[in-house]
Formats: C-alpha cells, sequence, structure tokens
C-alpha cells in the first residue's frame, strides 16, 4: 500500500465503436497512509485512509453501476468494508471511507506479551462508512443512510495472515470474521 489517487473515466456512445448504451462514468479513490507515532522504528505505526466516490450520467446499464467494496467469501482485503455481503449495495452513485491504524507490536510490547512481539503480531484497529445513491430505474439496493462498521485486527499470524473481527453497526448489526494477507508495510 502507498499513498495515490486513482481516476477512472469511463464515456460510451453509440457514435463511438458503435456502442449500445449512452453514459459516462467517473470513480476517484484516494489511499493516504500517515505515520503516527514512534517514526524511528523501520515500520512506523500509522493510519491508512481510503475513500472512494462515483457518479454517473446517462443510461448506465447494470453490469457499470457502482457497488461498494466488500468481503468475499471469508476474505477481507485492504480497504474493504468487512461487514458487507457481496454486492449489498449498489447504485449509479457512492462514497466509501475506511481508515484504520497499525499499532504495529506495540500494544504487546507495552502489555508485556513476548509471544506476540516476538513474532512481529500486530493489532489493528479498523472502521468503515458508506453510502449509496440508485438514481435510475436499475434493480439495485441502495444504502438507505449510511453504513457503518468497526472493528480489531490482527496482523502477521504466520508472518502472511491477517484476521479481523468486524461489527456491523448498521442493520443487520452482528460480527463478522474475514482473512486477509498481511500488510507487511
Amino acid at each position: 500500500t502507498h499513498n495515490a489517487l486513482d481516476i477512472l473515466l469511463e464515456h460510451s456512445t453509440p457514435h463511438l465503436a458503435g456502442s449500445s448504451f449512452d453514459f459516462t462514468r467517473f470513480e476517484a479513490i484516494a489511499t493516504l497512509m500517515v505515520p503516527t507515532f514512534a517514526r524511528s522504528l523501520l515500520f512506523a505505526p500509522g493510519f491508512t485512509f481510503r475513500i472512494a466516490g462515483g457518479f454517473s450520467g446517462g443510461a448506465l446499464p447494470l453490469q457499470r453501476a457502482f457497488s461498494l467494496e466488500s468481503a468475499s467469501s471469508g476474505i477481507g482485503p485492504l480497504g474493504v468494508l468487512r461487514g458487507l455481503d457481496v454486492k449489498e449495495f449498489g447504485g449509479t452513485e457512492y462514497v466509501a471511507c475506511t481508515a484504520e491504524h497499525n499499532f504495529r507490536s506495540l500494544p504487546f510490547l507495552a502489555l508485556g506479551l513476548p509471544f506476540l512481539y516476538e513474532r512481529s503480531i500486530e493489532l489493528v484497529l479498523h472502521t468503515g462508512f458508506a453510502r449509496t445513491w440508485n438514481r435510475s430505474r436499475l434493480p439495485l439496493t441502495e444504502s438507505k443512510g449510511w453504513y457503518t462498521e468497526t472493528g480489531i485486527g490482527i496482523n502477521r499470524v504466520f508472518d502472511v495472515l491477517r484476521v479481523d473481527f468486524t461489527w456491523r453497526l448498521s442493520e443487520p448489526a452482528g460480527f463478522r470474521f474475514t482473512f486477509g494477507v498481511a500488510q507487511i508495510l
């Protein structure tokens, strides 16, 4: 993961390449990593923020509609909403934000838990919120307000895995358990 800004623009019209659809779709995704303390460490603790949003105009086909990025089959990579079902919410417009703070092994060092800090196990707190709008007749389920979640993760399990326990605050509320690939940097 690194600081980045991705901008995507898609335009389709029957006048270009014989398309059957006439729409414009815009999406932007920004990722920002900010070290917080103990900056002298090789891998300093820090926040990772990810904000994404998109909107469209024209006759958007169903396959080009937006859906919130979510965990799939128990796999939750960095930046997704871990408490959502796959394609649970979608629409012609959306905004999503995730934030997490990786404390690295410092909490386990402070608590005197050598089994964890000697193996470089890391503690991560995360949260996310999102909303979708469906301004078309497409059969999509918009979020009907803001979706929210928060959770705790354990990074670098066996050096390569991350496990997260996520509390979905929005209805239907509940807990989710997901795996991911460990984030090293």
